[in-house]
């Protein structure tokens, strides 16, 4: 029986592995959790603690090296004149192979070493280049800082990185050294920096391109000789995005690093093309629209390079639309294009009807931040706006012009910045015009930040047409507003002059002019939850600066992965005969 029992401990002690072996046990105090967590990572005797074996010599060796190795992680957070104080006792256990070893580890920090002074001195052929200086700066180390080790190695491969970046790909230090003074805790740091030789782009060649060189030449933004910098090759990146020709890109330079003398830099472009034809669609539901869909078909024409052909239908309760554009690449293809296209649409909106056939020609060109349009549009439109009245046809040849201004940038999890569009458009009197008329209207879009996850969005729109026959003129040339997307409270084009004046039942006539303004404060819930108060306010009248509409009310936005959900809860402020809440829901997916 007694040997039965033996037997058992024995195989119990062989199966949990640690029963007979030597424990460890380390304190480390004196300092913040940070550091405590820096000394762990760094201690190799604390490593031991998780070791299967560890014998008493590895352990009295480890303990030896301890006090060098939180000196030296000290040292790498500021302080070069800590005081450690240590001890190591033995705590027997059931066996001498199974005592705890415990060690103490008491420190004192002392004052942190700050910095005295960064200096940075360039030497080399590449010396005197003007777009060297705003690089040699050190944000990270700055006088009266706390050193850090970190802060010191990020700020030699930041300097190094940005060097390289402008074309000097064999700039090395020759000295980076920090000076310490233990006596008056201050570090005086050195960088010499010898930028080596200018390299120049070669020549770029594409494979697998499947369109010719002639083409994608024109998305390159650099010539063969110009000074290599690699902003310019993440600008040739971004170009060939935005061709929306390939599903990958990927650059090899061919730097030759081994001959100091070759400066040459050729560019290998490895592209795969993406497929000739794209197909898109789209469900979803307004409050506006009701039930609605869409398809579109992107074809990439081969046969004319860089051409492309777009198709596009639109199908909901109150508006039809067909379009075919054909798009022409212009000299800058990555910022600038030519749009050849038709229009078919209907629209109907309780008594309001319009079918409308347009042809329509127009340039883009973006440099900057803005995008320039000058276009020539002649529509043809047969609509009646009060249902008593029979159905007129008018058409318009009209020249226009367009200008958009964004400057925009994302902080998770939202997009803040700037949008301003201005527009105008024209027609003469028998020129192809069935009455003279001259469109002028801008928008403004502006998002701030106000905390964390928290924005505020403003949106106006002002707009203005004159008419000697502005009785005569369509639908598409008049104002209307109310709605989702524009003063919330109100239901789709529901806001503007009356055709009896004063009786709100009669029906809405369109406007001259358009004033609208919006205040959104949305804040982020949960992930992707967001929630949101409101005040709209506009108005579509025959007389700029009546009266506005206002409506105001609070919602949800919920990105889904199949699309946006947005619903709004408002409720118009300033009306005599509409005073109930109206809800206002979007949503829909594309596919």
């Amino acid at each position: 029986m007694l040997l039965r029992r033996i037997t058992i401990i024995s195989l119990i002690a062989l199966a949990s592995g640690k029963l007979f072996a030597l424990q460890i046990q380390v304190n480390i105090s004196g300092v913040d959790a940070a550091i405590k967590k820096s000394i762990e990572a760094d201690l190799n005797l604390y490593q031991a603690i998780t070791e299967p074996k560890v014998t008493v010599a590895r352990v009295q060796n480890l303990y030896d090296l301890a006090e060098s190795q939180i000196q030296t992680t000290l040292q790498a957070k500021g302080y070069y004149n800590a005081q450690i104080s240590q001890a190591l006792k033995e705590v027997p256990g059931i066996s001498a192979d199974n005592n705890l070893w415990i060690a103490d580890f008491k420190i004192n920090l002392g004052p942190a070493t700050t910095i005295y002074a960064v200096t940075i001195n360039v030497t080399g052929p590449g010396q005197n280049d003007p777009r060297l200086k705003p690089l040699l700066k050190t944000p990270l180390l700055v006088p009266g800082k706390v050193l850090t080790h970190a802060d010191y190695e990020a700020t030699k491969e930041r300097l190094l990185a940005d060097i390289n970046a402008l074309g000097f790909l064999q700039a090395e230090f020759t000295q980076s050294v920090m000076q310490i003074n233990r006596d008056t805790n201050e570090a005086d740091i050195k960088f010499n920096l010898y930028t080596g030789k200018q390299y120049v782009f070669g020549k770029v060649k594409f494979i697998d391109g499947m369109y010719p060189d002639s083409l994608l030449k024109r998305y390159v933004p650099f010539k063969s000789g110009d000074p290599y910098e690699l902003n310019k090759l993440m600008q040739f990146q971004e170009n060939l995005e935005q061709a929306d020709l390939y599903n990958k890109i990927r650059f090899d330079p061919q730097t030759n690093l081994q001959d100091p003398n070759d400066l040459t830099v050729p560019i290998d472009v490895r592209l795969v093309p993406k497929p000739r034809n794209r197909y898109t669609g789209s469900v979803g539901y307004g409050t506006d629209t009701g039930i609605r869909a869409s398809a579109g078909w992107l074809h990439r024409r081969t046969q004319t390079p860089g051409h492309r052909v777009f198709s596009y239908v639109n199908y909901s309760s109150i508006l039809h639309l067909a379009k075919i554009n054909y798009i022409i690449p212009g000299k800058r293809p990555a910022t600038d294009r030519y749009v050849l296209g038709v229009t078919g649409q209907e629209e109907f909106v309780e008594e309001l009807y319009s079918r409308k056939g347009e042809i329509y020609g127009f340039s883009a060109f973006k440099r900057g931040k803005t995008e320039t349009n000058y276009g020539i549009n002649y529509f043809s439109e047969t609509f009646h706006i009060v249902a008593a009245n029979p159905n007129r046809t008018k058409m318009y040849l009209l020249p226009n012009a367009r200008w958009i201004w964004v400057n925009s940038y994302e902080i998770n999890p939202f997009e803040y910045g700037t949008r301003i569009e201005i527009s105008v458009r024209g027609g003469i009197h028998g020129v192809l015009s069935s009455t003279s008329v001259i469109q002028v209207q801008g928008g403004l879009k502006q998002i701030w930040p106000i905390a964390t996850k928290t924005r505020f969005i403003f949106r106006g729109n002002l707009g203005a047409v004159e008419s000697e026959e502005f009785n005569s003129l369509p639908p598409s040339l008049r104002y209307f507003t109310g709605g989702d997307d524009t003063v919330r409270g109100f239901r789709y084009y529901a806001i503007g002059p009356r055709a009896i004046p004063g009786d709100p039942n009669s029906e809405n006539i369109g406007g001259k002019y358009l004033v609208i303004a919006s205040g959104e404060l949305e804040r982020n819930l949960y992930h992707e939850l967001s929630g949101v108060v409101f005040f709209d306010s506009g108005n579509a009248s025959m007389n700029f600066g009546g009266p506005l509409a206002m409506g105001a009310g609070f919602g949800v936005r919920y990105i889904t992965p199949i699309g946006n959900f947005r619903c709004d809860l408002a409720k118009p402020l300033n009306t005599l005969t509409n005073k109930h809440w109206r809800v206002h829901i979007t949503f829909g997916t594309d596919f």
